[in-house]
């Protein structure tokens, strides 16, 4: 018996082992499901915290207006608090067209947009090059309308704005040759599943062009909801027309008051000035400047021999659809150094030079004082003649003052370069538009960039930023 009892003891030992083991094994399932819950609860308390925060303070931000997204625009779009939202912008340019694609977040709790990604692709040569040919500037931008199609969610098609601005080189053609060429593009967009509104295909006036290049800028710099102060100056100079905007201050006011534009930016009223100089872009100056300087005595020439240009240069220049042959006009002899063959090479002096650029500049521009005050941001050819002749990074940008552009004319005013043969003439003309025109002292520092956070300076983007708000108090547009 007592066998039996030892035997059903340890039974019992052994049954209780599995209903307390058992027991745990079952406890534990709720303390689990309850620890997800606490865990799934307290982040959406944050979060919802959050959300709260920006919704009260929205109408009066503690921090700026930063353009891209952050950790809290990644979350918040995971609960479906953002919504993304496209734009297709077509920059009609003088010597290119170029396509920018935007997405946006539009943040659910104060209707901001904050930029995500961006392409870009330009393609050559510009729509005024077919004003003979209508129909073929249509055809030109199927590629990039084809990478738009890519680029974007068939869902978003019907709610994506396409816009297509021309600049100078459409503004310098004949009116009916340009409405021409506008009437293709329209035709085009129509046959496409986006949103085409009835000004979506249009020569842009060069104050908008002006204004949303600055836009973009300070966009980018996260600036426009700082002081005055920190804003920047933007210098665009195009292939047809050079823009000069910035926040203007109280001697501008009175001495430019027709180029003042006030505009309200999120909610916050500014004036700006705004120029845009149609024929003073570089395209535009250079023809000019081969035009007084000529010296073949012959308006009615097609060919150009100009001081601006080295003597060992001879080639063709396309400008406005007229083809050109631009000679070097010998100044006088120095022996080349290193040279194989003993021959002399013609150097021309970058003073005759400056003299006919001054003509072109003087007298036609407007000189803010703020610019010697404020920074100031300049791209398009500024850029890129920079990086051509080594004044900055190609990739990084850089800053350089008035006088790295005026040394780096001098030189190439002095040294034969046929990869550029138009060298000289384009960075005098920018020495010149700078100093004579703009009164930029040359120490004055310029930083120049064609990037700003791995996004392109360009109008585009303002433009883009305009149409999407669909605002009057948000859009970068004038009252």
């Amino acid at each position: 018996m007592s066998t039996e009892i030892r035997q059903r003891s340890r039974e019992t030992q052994v049954s209780n082992g599995r209903d307390t083991k058992a027991k745990s094994m079952i406890s534990d399932r709720p303390i689990r499901v309850f620890t997800m819950k606490k865990c799934l609860f307290v982040l959406v308390i944050l979060i919802g915290s959050s959300l709260m925060f920006k919704l009260i303070f929205g109408r009066y931000p503690l921090k700026p207006h930063y353009h891209a997204t952050g950790f809290e625009d990644h979350i918040s779009a995971a609960f479906g608090f953002q919504t993304k939202e496209y734009a297709i912008m077509f920059d009609a340019g003088s010597t290119g067209t170029r396509i920018l694609v935007f997405t946006f977040h539009r943040v659910y709790v104060d209707g901001n947009l904050k930029l995500l990604t961006e392409y870009f692709e330009e393609i050559k040569p510009g729509l005024s090059a077919y004003a003979d040919a209508p129909n073929k500037a249509g055809q030109s931008l199927l590629p990039l309308l084809k990478k738009a199609k890519k680029l974007i969610p068939w869902s978003a098609w019907k709610k994506t704005p396409i816009v297509l601005k021309a600049t100078a080189g459409l503004r310098l053609l004949p009116g009916s040759k340009s409405e021409a060429i506008l009437d293709e593009v329209r035709k085009l967009f129509s046959h496409y599943p986006f949103l085409v509104a009835p000004d979506s295909v249009s020569i842009m006036d060069g104050k908008d062009e002006g204004l949303y290049s600055w836009f973009t800028v300070n966009f980018l710099l996260d600036t426009l909801s700082g002081d005055d102060e920190d804003m920047m100056a933007s210098l665009d100079l195009g292939g047809g027309s050079t823009q000069v905007t910035l926040v203007a201050n109280r001697p501008t006011l009175s001495a430019a008051s027709k180029d003042i534009h006030n505009v309200m930016v999120f909610g916050r009223p500014l004036n700006l000035y705004i120029h845009s100089y149609l024929g003073l872009g570089l395209m535009a100056a250079r023809h000019e400047i081969l035009n007084i300087g000529n010296r073949t005595h012959d308006p009615e020439s097609f060919k150009f021999i100009s001081p601006c240009i080295h003597s060992i240069v001879n080639k063709k220049w396309i400008y406005a659809n007229n083809e050109y042959q631009v000679k070097g006009e010998v100044i006088h002899e120095i022996p080349v150094k290193n040279s194989v063959k003993s021959k002399n090479s013609r150097v021309l002096r970058f003073e005759q030079c400056l003299k006919i650029a001054n003509k072109v500049v003087n007298f036609k521009l407007y000189a803010p004082p703020e610019l010697r005050q404020q920074k100031i941001y300049a791209m398009s050819y500024y850029f890129d003649r920079a990086t051509e002749n080594g004044l900055i990074d190609p990739f990084l940008g850089g800053d350089v003052k008035l006088a790295s552009y005026i040394k780096a004319a001098k030189s190439a005013c002095q040294h034969p370069n046929v990869d550029q043969p138009f060298a000289c003439l384009d960075l005098t003309f920018i020495s010149s538009l700078l100093n004579q025109g703009l009164g930029l002292n040359i120490d004055k520092k310029i930083i120049l960039r064609k990037k700003i956070d791995g996004h392109e300076l360009s109008w585009a983007l303002g433009a883009a930023f305009h149409v999407l708000a669909n605002n009057d108090k948000e859009k970068p547009g004038e009252d």
